[in-house]
């Protein structure tokens, strides 16, 4: 409204506009953090065994270090995979060297993924955090994510032109303002994000986030009824909702803590990047060439949903193999 009623108000001060409040709200993020941070590393010298501060005790191995030197670590985490308050009990350096099932080495899980007990098995928060990085399970989440947040913001930024093109502008714009004001409500999806995972674990979520995305581009390719449109409005607010919420709740389940942060900036640069690609060069055929029908453009992305379904089952058998290696 604002920007509206100032004829004066030029681009450039837009830009600069919401790049001072990008560095407000993320110097305040940052500076809540480092609080966060300097109180932890003040706490730590407490945590030892018992309240003597004798030299053997300190260097007992700490929980939070996640070492794997005869001590038992216990990792609960109700939302991993829906499996419950997982159990981990290690002794030695090899994570499957103990785990015996009627006599015989075994490792197994619901999923029958079994671990070779003679090869060497790291859990992925225990390694280097390069390697966190680059670990199989984490590049097919960051696929996934960057497909959706794409997707995402091809939606929020050609939905005035799409609406355009099937007639919005004779109504005033009012389709536009309705997808508008839905896409706040997004909020509202939360709730069904939390039963979805406490009830079925990650990987049905982002088999949830595909169904979502799939049921958004099957409503702008099938129908060019700006009424039906609005159901479109409503199913986008609960996908982008899902997409930003599932997938970073995901990262602490397989992820070190130390690498988190890094994690969440890798997944948001991927998207972009893939953004970049595709959206631009998809928006210009769009406009220029075929004449704002965006029929193919939204037929592509609809397309594009397909292969995510495997990435999902790529994240599903890492946590299996997880799950495996910390119950042995």
């Amino acid at each position: 409204w604002f920007v509206v009623k100032t004829p004066d108000f030029s681009p450039p001060a837009i830009s600069g506009l919401y790049l001072g409040l990008y560095v407000l709200i993320m110097g305040v993020a940052t500076f809540c953090w480092i609080q966060v941070h300097k109180l932890r590393m003040w706490q730590e010298p407490l945590n030892v065994v018992d309240d003597s501060f004798d030299d053997e005790a300190m260097k007992q191995p700490k929980h939070e270090d996640m070492t794997m030197t005869g001590t038992t670590i216990e990792v609960a985490d109700e939302y991993a995979e829906n499996e419950g308050n997982l159990a981990v009990s290690a002794s030695g350096d090899d994570p499957c060297d103990t785990c015996e099932v009627g006599g015989q080495s075994e490792c197994t899980t619901r999923n029958d993924t079994a671990i070779d007990p003679k090869k060497s098995y790291t859990i992925i928060a225990m390694r280097p955090p390069s390697k966190q990085l680059m670990s199989k399970q984490f590049l097919a989440l960051a696929g996934f994510f960057a497909f959706h947040q794409s997707h995402n913001t091809w939606i929020l930024t050609t939905t005035k032109d799409f609406l355009s093109f099937l007639g919005d502008d004779e109504y005033g714009n009012k389709y536009l303002s309705i997808f508008t004001l839905l896409t706040p409500v997004s909020i509202l999806g939360l709730p069904f994000v939390d039963i979805i995972l406490r009830k079925y674990g990650y990987s049905i979520g982002l088999h949830f986030i595909n169904l979502l995305g799939i049921a958004v581009g099957l409503v702008k390719v099938t129908s060019t009824n700006l009424s039906v449109q609005v159901v479109g409005f409503v199913m986008y607010s609960f996908y982008r909702c899902f997409v930003f919420s599932i997938t970073f709740s995901c990262l602490p389940t397989f992820l070190g803590i130390d690498v988190l942060g890094k994690g969440c900036g890798f997944l948001i640069l991927y998207g972009g990047i893939l953004s970049f690609i595709v959206n631009i060069p998809l928006s210009n055929v769009t406009m220029n060439r075929l004449g704002r029908d965006f029929f193919l453009a939204n037929l592509l992305y609809l397309i594009g949903c397909l292969p995510c379904v495997a990435l999902c089952e790529i994240v599903r058998k890492g946590f299996a193999v997880e799950k495996a290696a910390k119950q042995s």
